[in-house]
C-alpha cells in the first residue's frame, strides 16, 4: 500500500495530542526562523563612476574616520561624501557630510565641534555609518553591511529591515556610491601600488648643510637615529626645505601646525628653517615612540604613524590606520639602507667630555677632602619645553580645563580664553617654549600664544590667545612653584597672576561644566586656590 507524505500530518491532525505537537512543531519554526541572519546580497557588477577628487587637506579627517568600523574604509567614506555633497561646503545641511541637524547633534566628535568643520563632519560621517551597521547587525542581516547602512542613512533602518536588504526604491543611489568607491579605491591618494613609486629612484644623499641638524636630530633617543631621520626627511619631503603640501604641511619636516606647536624648541623657530625644523622632528619622533610605547610592536613604525595620522588615530587602531593610502611608515624604513651607508650618518658620535689622562706613576696621590660638603638636590623642573600640557585650576578641579572654545581654524585674534569641562580637546591642550627665564604657552589647536587683552597691566584684564610675537613680554610668563604639584603663573609685563574671577564668582553654569568663565590676571594671592595651576602633561 502506498502512504502519502500528507498521511502522518493528517492523522496528527485527528487527535487533540497531535494538534498540539504540531503547534508547538510551528512554534519552533517561527522562532528559529526568527533567529536566523538574513545575508544581505552584495551590489552586483564592478561598474565604477568617476567622481570628484579627494581633496588633500579631507585626505586626513577621512583616513582617520574610517577607523571608526572594519565595515567603513577610506574609499567607501570619500564615496558617500561624493554623494552627499561633491566635497562642497555647502551640502544639503550645509556641511561637506550632508548630515542633518539631528545626526548631527548625536555624532558630533566633541561637545565644541561645529557642522561647517569639514574634518568634524566627516568624522560624525564616519561613526553614524558605523553605528548603521551595528543596527543591522544587532537585528539579524550578515554580510557586508556597508551598502545596506549607506541606503539605511537613505531610507531608515526599519525600511532596511522590512526589505531584508536594500529597498528597491534605494538600490540605484547605493549602486551609485558603491560604483564611487570603486572609482576611489583606484586613485592615487588610495592605491598601495603608488606608495613605492619612488623607492626604486636614485640615490639622493643628505645636502652637505643638512648633515648636522640631521645628526643631531638622530642623537636624541636610541629609537630615532641620524640614518632614520635621514630616510624620514627623504619620504617626507626628498630634503626639499620649501615644500608646502595641500594638507597645510610645511616645510623640510611636513610638519603640521598642531605638530610643530607642540615639539617647536624656540619659541621663535620656525619650520620653514631645517636647522630648526630638523631637531624638531627628532623631538617629535622621539616624543611619539614613548607616547606608544604602550602599544607594543616597532616603535619607530607607529611613531612614523602618528607623525602622518596623530597619536589618537594610531591608538584606535592599535598601530597603523587599516588604509589603502601611503603609508609614511612603509616609506621611510625603504630608504633606511641607503642611508645606512652614509659615514657622515653612522660615525659614533663624539664623547661630550673627554676622558682624563692617566695619572703617572710618580705623580702623588690624590686624597679626598676629609669633609666633602654634601650635594644639594637639583629642583625638579616646573615644565618640559615644546611638550603638551592640559592645564587646570585648583579651585575648579582637575575635570575642568583651560581651553579656547570650540575648534574654528578661523577663530580671531585677541579670543578670551575660558574655563570648560575637560574633554581632551586639541584646542585645551598646551604647548610651553623656552623664553629665556621665562615661558610662552601656545595653544596646540590654534598656534597662537597666551597674553594678556590689549597687553594691559591692569588688574582684571582678561587673558586672550594671539599671534605669537617674539619678544613680546605680556605673551610672556613665569613658573613659580606652589607647592602640591601646582604652579602660579605669572605675567612678565604685568607682573599679575593668572587667575579666576574669584572664588566667589567662579561658580559653575547650571551643567556643572564652567563655561563661561574667563580668566584674568590679579594682583598675587599666595593661599588662594584660583591663582593655583596644575600643568598635566599629556
Amino acid at each position: 500500500m502506498t502512504v502519502s507524505a500528507g498521511a502522518p500530518v493528517r492523522r496528527l491532525l485527528a487527535s487533540t495530542r497531535g494538534r498540539v505537537e504540531l503547534g508547538l512543531l510551528a512554534l519552533v519554526l517561527v522562532l528559529c526562523a526568527a533567529t536566523a541572519f538574513v545575508v544581505v546580497p552584495a551590489i552586483a557588477g564592478g561598474r565604477k563612476l568617476a567622481a570628484e577628487p579627494v581633496p588633500a587637506a579631507d585626505l586626513r579627517a577621512i583616513v582617520t574616520a574610517a577607523l571608526s568600523c572594519p565595515s567603513l574604509n577610506p574609499p567607501r567614506l570619500a564615496a558617500q561624501i561624493m554623494v552627499a555633497s561633491g566635497f562642497r561646503d555647502a551640502g544639503p545641511h550645509g556641511n561637506v557630510a550632508g548630515i542633518d541637524p539631528a545626526t548631527w547633534e548625536a555624532w558630533r566628535p566633541s561637545a565644541y565641534a561645529r557642522p561647517a568643520d569639514r574634518a568634524a563632519a566627516i568624522v560624525a560621517l564616519g561613526r553614524w555609518t558605523c553605528d548603521l551597521v551595528g543596527q543591522l547587525r544587532a537585528a539579524g542581516l550578515a554580510g557586508d553591511l556597508w551598502p545596506a547602512a549607506v541606503a539605511s542613512a537613505r531610507a531608515g533602518v526599519g525600511a532596511v529591515l522590512a526589505a531584508e536588504g536594500i529597498p528597491q526604491a534605494d538600490r540605484e543611489f547605493v549602486d551609485t556610491v558603491v560604483a564611487y568607491s570603486r572609482w576611489y579605491a583606484d586613485q592615487p591618494e588610495f592605491s598601495p601600488q603608488s606608495a613605492g613609486a619612488d623607492l626604486p629612484g636614485p640615490p639622493l644623499p643628505v645636502p652637505h648643510d643638512l648633515v648636522a641638524p640631521v645628526l643631531a636630530a638622530g642623537r636624541m633617543c636610541p629609537v630615532i637615529t641620524p640614518v632614520r631621520v635621514a630616510a624620514q626627511l627623504r619620504a617626507l619631503s626628498g630634503f626639499d626645505v620649501n615644500r608646502r603640501s595641500p594638507d597645510g604641511r610645511a616645510g623640510i619636516a611636513q610638519f603640521t601646525p598642531q605638530l610643530w606647536a607642540r615639539y617647536q624648541g624656540d619659541p621663535g623657530a620656525s619650520m620653514w628653517n631645517p636647522s630648526e625644523a630638523i631637531p624638531a622632528m627628532g623631538a617629535a619622533m622621539c616624543g611619539l615612540t614613548a607616547e606608544l610605547a604602550v602599544l607594543g610592536g616597532d616603535p619607530f613604525v607607529l611613531a612614523l604613524g602618528a607623525y602622518q595620522w596623530g597619536a589618537p588615530a594610531v591608538r584606535q587602531a592599535g598601530g597603523l590606520p587599516r588604509s589603502t593610502v601611503p603609508q609614511l611608515a612603509d616609506l621611510a624604513p625603504a630608504f633606511v639602507a641607503e642611508y645606512e651607508r652614509d659615514p657622515r650618518l653612522t660615525a659614533v658620535a663624539p664623547s661630550p667630555s673627554p676622558s682624563p689622562s692617566p695619572v703617572p706613576a710618580t705623580a702623588a696621590p690624590v686624597r679626598p677632602s676629609p669633609s666633602p660638603s654634601p650635594s644639594k638636590p637639583v629642583p625638579k623642573p616646573l615644565y618640559k619645553p615644546g611638550h603638551a600640557y592640559v592645564i587646570h585650576n585648583a579651585y575648579t578641579g582637575g575635570g575642568v580645563s583651560l581651553e579656547v572654545f570650540g575648534l574654528d581654524p578661523s577663530v580671531a585674534a585677541g579670543t578670551q580664553v575660558n574655563m570648560h569641562q575637560h574633554n581632551g580637546g586639541p584646542n585645551q591642550q598646551w604647548s610651553l617654549g623656552a623664553a629665556g627665564d621665562h615661558v610662552t604657552i601656545k595653544n596646540a589647536h590654534y598656534g597662537m600664544a597666551l597674553g594678556v587683552e590689549n597687553a594691559s597691566t591692569d588688574a582684571g584684564a582678561k587673558i586672550v590667545v594671539q599671534p605669537f610675537v617674539p619678544g613680546d613680554t605680556s605673551q610672556q610668563w613665569t613658573l613659580r612653584d606652589a607647592g602640591d604639584g601646582y604652579v602660579h603663573i605669572v605675567n612678565r609685563k604685568s607682573g599679575k597672576e593668572l587667575d579666576l574671577p574669584g572664588d566667589e564668582e567662579a561658580v559653575p553654569d547650571t551643567t556643572g561644566n564652567w563655561k563661561g568663565v574667563r580668566p584674568e590676571q590679579r594682583d598675587a594671592q599666595k593661599d588662594a586656590l584660583d591663582h593655583r595651576w596644575k600643568l598635566v602633561e599629556l
